[in-house]
């Protein structure tokens, strides 16, 4: 979704293999203005995020520190806006 001038809105969906439970995943955009992070909640394999007013080249980075026990850390582009649950 295209914002004013240029801005755009990223929005994402995590999901777990694990469908059950809840935890929080950090999660990091990062474009040419800096980095924003937070905790993504996660409930029964399901979460969702929203960061407005970024610019140029995006990139998503899920766990960046890795923090947590993962066993794959997967990031999928698409051009519709997401729907995160099934």
């Amino acid at each position: 979704m295209k914002g004013k001038e240029d801005e755009s809105v990223v929005k994402g969906c995590i999901e777990s293999d694990v469908p059950f439970g809840s935890f929080d995943l950090p999660v990091a955009v990062e474009d040419g203005e800096g980095s924003v992070a937070a905790l993504v909640y996660v409930d029964n394999g399901w979460g969702e995020f929203e960061v407005p007013g970024r610019t140029g080249d995006v990139s998503v980075l899920l766990d960046p520190k890795r923090q947590m026990l993962l066993y794959r850390r997967h990031v999928k582009r698409v051009s519709k806006p997401p729907t995160c649950r099934p």
